[in-house]
């Protein structure tokens, strides 16, 4: 079992009011564990609140399963972290995901093939 070595930043409901609050500290739970897998740690919610904000403004959004999509996209950000060496500012890469969820038309798996079968574009 890991230890908790600090305090979690909760999501700020203000700047996601599109999720109920469930749906936020699902998501905080799922931003968790995408810190624990990675090895890594951060110290607020931005990132995540960041790339949720860049998601739920997508025409492909679909609100039946934004949770789902949400989570699975923080997972990812924290691998394409780790993978390119943090080399890629996070609002940069936000913008990628973002890009690329638009261009798979919301296909959350699809997203995740793209961007992280093959980091040739993050070079």
């Amino acid at each position: 079992m890991a230890m908790e070595l600090i305090p979690r930043a909760s999501l700020d409901a203000a700047r996601l009011p599109a999720l109920r609050p469930g749906e936020l500290a699902a998501l905080a739970e799922a931003r968790d564990r995408a810190l624990v897998s990675a090895g890594r740690i951060e110290f607020d919610g931005g990132a995540t609140e960041s790339l949720a904000e860049a998601l739920l403004d997508s025409p492909w959004m679909d609100v039946s399963q934004q949770l789902e999509t949400l989570c699975a996209m923080t997972e990812l950000f924290y691998f394409l972290k780790n993978e390119t060496g943090d080399r890629i500012a996070d609002d940069d890469l936000i913008a990628r995901i973002r890009a690329c969820f638009d261009d798979c038309r919301g296909a959350a798996e699809l997203v995740a093939d793209r961007l992280g079968g093959g980091l040739a574009w993050a070079k």
